[in-house]
């Protein structure tokens, strides 16, 4: 496998320890992601899509972070480089005025202003001051509360090894004391957490105390789902598998890449080339036919990759091409 699309489907994996993969499917024309494009004028533009592929605005000049949550979507304006949020309308419902944003969850998104992060409500108010270093997860990935919890970290030590997070509540509180080196988000009331021992990164799970309930032995761990979270046992193994919440692998290693399960589905790779989704026992529910392919963020949809390393074509959860870059929705309208 090419450097490149591990660094990829690595990426995809640590996202997917920030927030939760294969949601709900919405129904009727509400968007649920964007995908940015360059024209011809070599500007981005936007498209944004439903759950069933239409095409339901387009705005040039601005990114995106994929997905809609709540009704909104982080976007940033291509000339004054700053980030704010669009409605499900296309309408700017939150100015770009922001150095980066994430996704809202719980009725708050991570906004950055300068190099602090606070948070923001969907009117745009300040409810927690910009006064953390980072904001969440087991990467570099911003992200926010889920459960009622979010990881921060309020300082940044110039070096990694001395990074601690912890977790908040959406008062502002601290509720698990910063004593980690990677935190992940709460999924089914447990959070995969990062220490190092003797200069190795080893994955374990915590509760809501902050107390371990599945002790740090993984080189990766995912979000638990219905009951099953995907783990590397070690740095040197490279197949993914399932584990219980009592620590005990379900589903034995044999995935490339492997994602958290929800409604009894996963994304799961055996290959760079051979991706499809899984129910909770293993079997393939849609066939390992996809190429590279990727979660849109925290949508429903996914993302599959051409043989160029871009994103070509968006699939449903049933394993339905709703959407190409090549000729917008497929199957009509």
């Amino acid at each position: 496998m090419s450097i490149r699309i591990r660094t990829l489907l690595s990426g995809a994996f640590l996202l997917a320890s920030c927030i939760g993969v294969l949601g709900t499917m919405s129904s009727g024309p509400s968007p649920e992601l964007c995908v940015t494009r360059t024209g011809e004028d070599g500007m981005p533009r936007i498209t944004a899509i439903d759950a069933q592929g239409k095409n339901l605005f387009a705005i040039p000049g601005i990114d995106s972070t994929w997905s809609f949550s709540e009704g909104l979507v982080g976007v940033k304006d291509h000339v004054s480089g700053s980030w704010g949020f669009v409605d499900s309308a296309g309408e700017w419902k939150i100015p770009p005025t922001y150095d980066s944003v994430s996704h809202f969850s719980e009725g708050l998104a991570p906004v950055k202003t300068g190099d602090k992060w606070g948070f923001i409500d969907s009117s745009g108010a300040e409810k927690l001051p910009p006064t953390f270093a980072h904001v969440g997860c087991l990467a570099a990935i911003p992200c926010g509360f889920s459960e009622g919890f979010a990881a921060v970290r309020t300082e940044a030590p110039k070096r990694k090894s001395e990074r601690r997070c912890g977790y908040i509540d959406n008062s502002g509180q601290v509720v698990i004391p910063e004593q980690f080196s990677g935190c992940g988000m709460f999924s089914d009331g447990f959070a995969p957490v990062m220490v190092m021992k003797k200069r190795e990164k080893l994955y374990g799970y915590i509760d809501k105390t902050g107390a371990f309930v599945i002790e740090p032995r993984f080189a990766r761990a995912g979000l638990f789902g219905d009951g099953l979270a995907a783990v590397l046992e070690g740095e040197n193994d490279t197949d993914f598998g399932y584990i219980d919440k009592k620590g005990e692998m379900k589903l034995e290693p044999r995935f490339s890449f492997a994602h958290p399960f929800s409604d009894g589905r996963a994304l799961a790779c055996e290959s760079e080339k051979t991706c499809g989704i899984i129910d909770t026992s293993g079997s393939w529910l849609v066939e390992p036919n996809w190429a590279l392919t990727i979660p849109a963020g925290n949508s429903s949809l996914m993302f599959v990759y051409d043989d160029k390393h871009q994103p070509s074509t968006v699939v449903d959860r049933s394993g339905a091409t709703i959407w190409t870059t090549a000729g917008g929705q497929e199957g009509g309208g």
